[in-house]
């Protein structure tokens, strides 16, 4: 049976009035769907008490029972949220039996809202988003002098399933999250614990853990930077070899418009801890060369996934052209967005950090990996301690932690806040409620109303 996403947009929209209207009055907000309870019911007779009786009139028996009748309407009100989520739940068990060919004769709600998308994404239908963002980062320190390299975005792939980044629904306004390193026993490799002042519910995850990650703790792999077999796809990004033969590294790419990639080296001194070696683009006037590597283990990502890129860099004073660091494979071409292009004419010339996230593609190429290219540039870049990792995730929000110099103590703390405009009323139900990030979009074809 084809599937009516009129009548299912309708249905999910119906389940949404009746939860934010019975939210509303719950929590005293109307952040959502524009009613006027905008104070808890029992705070408001209660304050309103303190204003108008002194404190003999608490111990009345009119008092008091007028205080538990508002209690048991507050009640009432959270009682009238799990109505709504169970009859969206039986009703989402109708439409898999009525509309949906879901092969799970047995499906759970979850399954079904997965189904669900996996339509939407198909056939190019989404709901109405929420615009979500990541505050900045606060570093509280304990002892140490580190820096604080912390990475944390707000997006991920449409409702997990798309190929484009977009903002993740299961972000919610007003998050503060925490992170405070917890042991310290491993320089480079600290642990922190990670948890946010609100989750969802089904299953949602409370708290985390995140080890820092440091490039130098890999093993470098033939002439340029390789892949570590089994490492979560952190690259040797530290070069501790040197770029010797260039053009005849097994599994490495190298190319440019010219005679080889022979302006990329790598050289000691003056890294970012100022030992090892850094990858050197020496500069090749108008031509634009590159060097790549294709990720030697795939193991622990999946199709769809989110991966963050980190690196520092520098440039020379008074370069020109463009350095980029971007994903590559046959047939593939990066989305706007995912990859990084450094203007060298305005980039720092002290080492700075620079990283940005990408969605791994649906099928992914055999020689899909990760590529440094150099254009019309005139003077030499440098680049170094490249990671590449697939994130941690909580509260909607992806984070990775990459090494700091000097390196962090315990009690180090990290804070950030997240904020969401609210305005996709369905996706955020479904993202407080089922914990799922449904396909969102700016023009929706699943109307909130």
């Amino acid at each position: 049976m084809a599937v009516d996403d009129d009548k299912l947009a309708s249905g999910l929209a119906w389940h949404s009035n009746a939860y934010w209207s019975s939210y509303e009055l719950a929590n005293g907000t109307a952040d959502s769907t524009g009613g006027s309870y905008t104070v808890h019911p029992a705070v408001n007779l209660r304050t309103s008490g303190e204003g108008t009786f002194n404190d003999n009139d608490y111990e009345r028996v009119w008092w008091k029972k007028g205080l538990e009748a508002v209690s048991g309407l507050q009640a009432a009100y959270e009682e009238s949220i799990n109505t709504v989520v169970a009859s969206l739940d039986n009703w989402l068990l109708d439409v898999a039996s009525e509309e949906l060919e879901n092969p799970n004769s047995t499906p759970s709600p979850n399954q079904i809202l997965d189904y669900l998308s996996e339509h939407m994404v198909g056939n190019a239908q989404t709901m109405e988003r929420s615009l979500v963002s990541v505050g900045s980062v606060t570093l509280n320190q304990a002892s140490s002098d580190a820096s604080g390299a912390f990475i944390p975005y707000a997006s991920g792939p449409t409702g997990g399933r798309g190929s484009g980044m977009t903002d993740n629904q299961l972000v919610l306004n007003g998050n503060l999250f925490r992170l405070l390193c917890t042991s310290d026993s491993t320089a480079g490799e600290e642990i922190f614990n990670v948890t946010c002042s609100e989750v969802g519910k089904n299953g949602a995850l409370a708290t985390i853990t995140i080890t820092a990650l440091t490039a130098s703790s890999e093993e470098a792999s033939g002439e340029t930077f390789s892949a570590s077999v089994g490492k979560t796809l952190i690259q040797d990004g530290d070069f501790t070899s040197s770029v010797g033969g260039v053009g005849n590294s097994v599994g490495a790419y190298f190319g440019d418009t010219a005679s080889g990639a022979s302006d990329f080296t790598t050289a000691s001194g003056n890294t970012m801890r100022g030992a090892g070696l850094k990858l050197t683009a020496s500069g090749g006037g108008a031509d634009t060369h590159f060097i790549g590597q294709s990720f030697a283990d795939l193991t622990n990502v999946l199709p769809l996934d989110v991966l963050c890129c980190t690196f520092v860099y520098k440039a020379t004073a008074g370069s020109t052209g463009t350095a980029t660091v971007i994903p590559f494979g046959t047939d593939y071409t990066a989305p706007t967005g995912q990859s990084v292009a450094i203007d060298t004419s305005s980039a720092a010339t002290v080492w700075s950090r620079s990283s940005f996230f990408f969605t791994l593609p649906r099928d992914i190429p055999s020689d899909f990996g990760i590529k440094i290219q150099a254009a019309s540039l005139d003077k030499q870049f440098h680049i170094d301690e490249l990671i590449i990792a697939k994130p941690s995730v909580l509260q909607g929000v992806s984070m990775l932690k990459a090494r700091d110099y000097p390196d962090h103590t315990i009690g180090d703390e990290m804070t950030f806040s997240t904020t969401s405009d609210r305005a996709g009323k369905v996706a955020e139900m479904l993202a407080r409620e089922k914990n799922v990030n449904m396909p969102v979009g700016d023009s929706p074809t699943y109307p909130d109303s």
